[in-house]
């Protein structure tokens, strides 16, 4: 067991696993870190959305094996449902599966191209002395310290690298929640379906079909969660016929991070020196309609490619990266500014400019880059 790293990735999720299988290809010594035991689930749609974000995944990765997507496979797109409004689709070819099946392909590319991968590992805390990082980590019931030069964290909406580095950034949350149920209802095939209403906008769910089941998703405030669920489950029992008194094969919950205000002000940039911090752990999931994926894909890359130019040029991996983080937070606050639309619409009682702002924030989005 090596204690010494050119580069340790904290957090084995799709940005992880590309910073981890980047660095490693490139020669430099990598150590991939998961809390969890792999393969290991995580609360998400489980699409890859938007083309700019599957054509990251094939270049660095390759196609999805068919084993690895879950029926249908592919979905068709996305359909917006508001009372009082049309329903109306947009048409986008998405990858779907489990995130257990995704992030484990990931890491097993990321193993052959020469990462080490220790998993069912929790980091602890991150300092840096003299410009090199020492990550204390519990494995096995032991306590163990490693260095390294370059340090990313990719852990997600509790990151202890955030956490480490950023004591001073305080953090507010979002609760998510998923139900699982052996059903099929009455809406558009091979679609994420969403739903809003003028009550409660700006804030929606979501149902899809996969593996046979629909599952239900959403979001709110911590604290109101059981209220929100209950909602929306009367939704579709009021308007797509699901059964009163079905109830899910099981459900799961997780939080995400909410930093706009943070990273929009220029509060909180994610990287200091050589530590880098994406995806969640940075607060880059998606304005308004709160995908992440992508945009871990998409930083995970930027943080590997500022490290290896780091590595030829002797100049902090922090000054490329964040020049590509602002690039990504000026989008983001692109994005943000439906919310006010979404809000108004709700406002004025319209449902088809609520539908619209939707359905233009979401295809907004979907061509980030």
């Amino acid at each position: 067991m090596s204690n010494n790293w050119d580069v340790i990735v904290v957090g084995a999720g799709p940005g992880g696993s590309l910073a981890a299988k980047k660095c490693a290809a490139h020669g430099l010594k990598t150590l991939l870190v998961e809390k969890k035991k792999t393969p290991r689930d995580k609360v998400c749609s489980g699409m890859v959305m938007g083309e700019w974000a599957q054509k990251i995944l094939v270049d660095e990765f390759g196609e999805i094996p068919d084993d690895v997507l879950v029926e249908p496979k592919n979905l068709l797109g996305y359909a917006v449902h508001v009372p009082g409004a049309p329903i109306q689709t947009l048409d986008v070819n998405t990858p779907i599966t489990w995130r257990k099946r995704l992030d484990y392909w990931m890491n097993q590319m990321a193993q052959s191209s020469g990462a080490e991968i220790w998993d069912n590992t929790r980091v602890t805390d991150v300092t840096e002395k003299d410009g090199r990082y020492t990550v204390e980590l519990r494995r096995d019931g032991n306590l163990y310290r490693v260095n390294s030069d370059f340090v990313i964290g990719a852990d997600g909406a509790r990151s202890a690298v955030r956490g480490s580095l950023f004591p001073e950034i305080k953090t507010t949350y979002w609760h998510c929640y998923r139900e699982c149920y052996d059903v099929k209802l009455d809406l558009p095939e091979r679609r994420f379906n969403f739903f809003s209403t003028i009550e409660t906008a700006p804030f929606y769910f979501c149902t899809h079909d996969k593996g046979g089941y629909m599952l239900m998703e959403g979001g709110s405030a911590i604290g109101t969660i059981k209220d929100t669920i209950a909602q929306s489950r009367q939704f579709l029992i009021d308007h797509h016929g699901l059964y009163a008194n079905i109830e899910p094969l099981w459900r799961d919950g997780c939080v995400e991070p909410i930093l706009y205000r943070e990273l929009f002000t220029g509060e909180f940039r994610p990287a200091r020196g050589n530590a880098l911090i994406i995806g969640d752990a940075a607060g880059l999931n998606m304005p308004v309609t709160g995908e992440g994926v992508g945009t871990s894909l998409k930083s995970g890359l930027d943080a590997a490619k500022s490290i290896i130019q780091s590595e030829e040029t002797g100049d902090k991996s922090d000054i490329t990266y964040l020049q590509t983080i602002d690039e990504l937070v000026a989008k983001f606050q692109d994005i943000y500014a439906f919310s006010r639309r979404i809000k108004a619409a709700a406002t004025e009682n319209n449902p088809k400019a609520l539908s619209d702002a939707l359905l233009e924030s979401w295809d907004h989005s979907l061509k980030l880059y």
